[in-house]
């Protein structure tokens, strides 16, 4: 995180001393790690806003202008409007079972925190803003992770839905990234490491 902060100093300093006269200087950072927003968020000098994935009509329109041969509704429940978890599908021969055992591998979930949490997960995998009640050590593992992230003052909010993972404060990066929440919960097993 420490690295999020200099950047976004270092960015700073070219707002407050741009290398060349200009009137305005404007500087657009951009990260998909919620570990990064807290880390931003905390200065006065940064304006934090999320964007969870496209919305449905936008990701249609995305889905419509290329050549995939895919069911959009099955598109969008997996997705959730990522474009790069379509694209992830595509690499795994859109195996979404096979999506979401990579997942749960590559992001070496530790059950025994999950475990420890179960029910506060659970309600969470449910509806993502459970986790405003929950411990925080489970929100905070689940952010570093990059398994949920905050919605701050969203660009595009989009209403909640369950089906997706979206709630008012919280979301679940995918459908996807939830399901290998669930496949780890159910398997109380970490996985073996890569």
């Amino acid at each position: 995180m420490a690295n999020v902060e200099l950047y976004v100093k270092k960015a700073l300093t070219v707002v407050e001393h741009p290398p060349i006269e200009v009137d305005r200087v404007f500087v657009v950072i951009a990260s998909s790690e919620g570990a990064s927003l807290e880390a931003v968020g905390r200065h006065m000098w940064a304006n934090v806003k999320t964007l969870w994935n496209l919305a449905r009509d936008g990701f249609r329109e995305l889905i419509g202008q290329t050549k995939l041969d895919a069911d959009f509704e099955k598109l969008w429940r997996a997705t959730g409007g990522n474009p790069r978890a379509v694209e992830m599908l595509d690499e795994e021969g859109w195996q979404v079972d096979k999506l979401v055992e990579k997942i749960y591998r590559s992001r070496r979930l530790d059950t025994g925190i999950l475990a420890r949490h179960r029910t506060a997960l659970e309600e969470a995998l449910e509806n993502p803003d459970a986790l405003l009640k929950a411990p925080r050590e489970l929100v905070d593992y689940l952010i570093h992770k990059n398994l949920v992230t905050r919605l701050v003052d969203p660009i595009a909010p989009l209403p909640p839905n369950k089906e997706i993972g979206v709630g008012r404060d919280y979301a679940w990066q995918t459908p996807l990234h939830r399901e290998a929440v669930k496949l780890a919960l159910e398997s109380g097993r970490s996985p073996p490491q890569l």
